[in-house]
């Protein structure tokens, strides 16, 4: 009997040990928060000392990963851990549509998973949703009265929306303004969103050529102008002049823009100082400033950015054109500016490798997580069931003890019989529990190996794009045998696009090969030399022209993928 007492003391105290350390791991978590927005670094310090594998109910696992993911969305780490935003949305998404008193909390936390879930979809090209998650944040955020998310999501929308609706930009980004005046958040934030507020207008003065547009975005300008130049900081101050610089270079007051750009004063040898050099030369060169734009196109020591450099050497090949230059000149800048593209092209595409391999791992992770948890549960229902059949079984000692010795004997020889007759379906039953699990874990296996073999069938494709060797080029025949892969993988995609639209350029079929591999608009846009706005409206005007496709709510990886 005392064998049995301390046995069931031994499993209360396990039982209350594990409880404390799920009260350790909540307490983290909230410490960690506590860093965020201010300082990410010190909550990731903490975030590392959670044990996830200690993580108990849907609540713990959801309030994990809204903390993990606003502590790497402020870090600027990307791509996004899709997992954890979906757990993080999803959850409190449920959690607040809850009856009709919504805890500020529950609120804020939403409004931040909103957010971050927006960023997510608008990463992988899907607007629409986007849109509808950062207009979510907005509305739970404003109504938890939590400013800082409130003003990010505004800013963020604005940008989603800056090709579409130019009005409706200006709008939310003056929105994002206005919240920004109760966050109490880093100066440098409203120089932003000023520098913004006066790109969007300057885009619809472009467009309207109006003397009002062209004083509302001004007026923005200046604001960030005398802002950034008050709270001392270089990089915003140059930005600002900049931005003024384009904006009376568009009203063709071509004498004020270079007065603005001769102002500005960069470190040619910073990756911020080169990305400005190369706009700053485009002006020189429209204003006929040839010579200082050879200047700016030959200041940088070195540059390691493959992208500048293909952008540098286009400059000065389009300056020796200028200046009369011989052609062997010209063409020694033209060959400088074709290899600096091939260099960025297979980067790219590395990547993109890298990035293929990281949502692997985190599939396995997410799986292996999934299972230790549900062993964890009922690891943890086992004990609580054997802790009450065991004060069961004190209980009923007890009463036996209180009856006469008469009794006793044959009480006991009868006891005996019920319990090995207990303990014998016990056995079995825990023998059949065991094979289900066994049989479900075998099944659970099957499927993970399933999908693993699955997708690295899918990223072998981009195995031969990824040689790091200077030689490497996409011949005729590498895009063939890619599109044949993509035909073996998907029942034959682009043998049906190619039968049943002839018209398609060869370059069509390959920006449809790259959206159907899932690579994002700044990676194509880098294979291109353009921007991601600009990949996003080829993309549109290729599923229009090619495919007459209009509905803004199908992007074209889906249109490829349900052909």
């Amino acid at each position: 009997m005392k064998r049995i007492e301390a046995i069931l003391i031994a499993l209360m105290v396990m039982v209350v040990m594990a409880g404390c350390r799920h009260g350790e791991q909540t307490a983290l978590l909230a410490e960690a928060e506590t860093f965020l927005p201010c300082n990410p670094d010190s909550a990731a310090a903490m975030l590392r000392c959670v044990h996830t594998d200690l993580l108990c109910g849907e609540e713990e696992k959801a309030y994990y990963a809204l903390v993990q993911t606003v502590t790497d969305g402020m870090q600027g780490k990307t791509p996004l851990d899709g997992a954890l935003v979906q757990r993080a949305y999803t959850y409190y998404k449920r959690k607040a549509g809850k009856g009709t008193t919504l805890d500020h909390t529950v609120g804020k936390h939403f409004g931040q998973a909103a957010l971050y879930m927006g960023d997510w979809h608008s990463d992988r090209d899907s607007t629409r949703l986007g849109e509808q998650c950062y207009r979510e944040a907005i509305a739970k955020s404003e109504e938890a009265e939590d400013w800082h998310t409130c003003y990010r999501a505004c800013s963020r929308l604005a940008s989603l929306m800056q090709w579409t609706d130019e009005h409706e930009t200006v709008r939310l980004t003056e929105r994002a303004i206005e919240m920004y005046g109760r966050s109490n958040d880093n100066v440098s934030n409203l120089v932003s969103l000023y520098g913004h507020a006066a790109d969007y207008c300057s885009q619809i003065a472009f467009v309207e050529r109006t003397d009002s547009a062209y004083s509302r975005a001004l007026d923005y300008a200046y604001k960030a102008y005398n802002l950034a130049k008050d709270s001392c900081r270089e990089k915003h101050y140059n930005t600002t002049l900049a931005t003024l610089a384009g904006i009376y270079w568009s009203m063709g007051e071509l004498a004020k823009a270079l007065e603005y750009v001769r102002e500005i004063q960069i470190d040619p040898n910073s990756d911020y100082g080169q990305k400005l050099g190369v706009k700053l030369a485009r002006y020189y060169l429209s204003c006929d400033s040839i010579d200082r734009a050879e200047e700016m196109l030959r200041a940088p020591g070195h540059i390691d950015n493959k992208l500048l450099n293909y952008l540098y050497a286009r400059g000065l090949a389009e300056v020796a054109m200028r200046q009369g230059m011989p052609g062997d000149s010209i063409l020694q800048y033209m060959d400088s500016a074709f290899k600096s593209a091939e260099a960025n092209y297979l980067d790219v595409l590395q990547t993109k490798y890298a990035y293929y391999h990281e949502v692997l791992e985190g599939e396995k992770r997410n799986a292996r997580l999934v299972y230790d948890g549900k062993l964890k549960t009922w690891i943890f229902a086992g004990i609580m069931c054997i802790v009450i059949a065991g004060g069961l079984l004190l209980y009923i000692e007890e009463r036996r003890r209180a009856k006469s010795k008469t009794m006793f004997l044959q009480e006991q020889h009868r006891r005996k019989e019920q319990e090995a007759a207990f303990l014998q379906k016990e056995m079995q039953l825990l023998q059949e529990k065991q094979q289900v699990m066994e049989e479900s874990y075998q099944k659970k296996s099957a499927i993970i190996r399933h999908l693993q073999n699955f997708i690295i069938d899918r990223t072998d494709i981009t195995l031969k794009l990824k040689e790091d060797t200077p030689r490497v080029k996409m011949s005729v025949k590498d895009w063939n045998d890619v599109e044949q892969l993509l035909n073996e993988i998907d029942d034959g995609v682009f043998t049906k696009i190619r039968a049943r639209y002839k018209g398609m350029s060869t370059d069509d079929i390959h920006l449809c090969i790259m959206v159907r591999l899932g690579m994002s608009n700044p990676a194509i846009g880098d294979v291109y030399a353009i921007t991601p706005s600009a990949v996003q409206h080829r993309k549109r005007t290729l599923k229009q022209r090619c495919f007459g496709n209009d509905d803004p709510s199908v992007t074209l990886y889906d249109f490829i993928c349900s052909l």
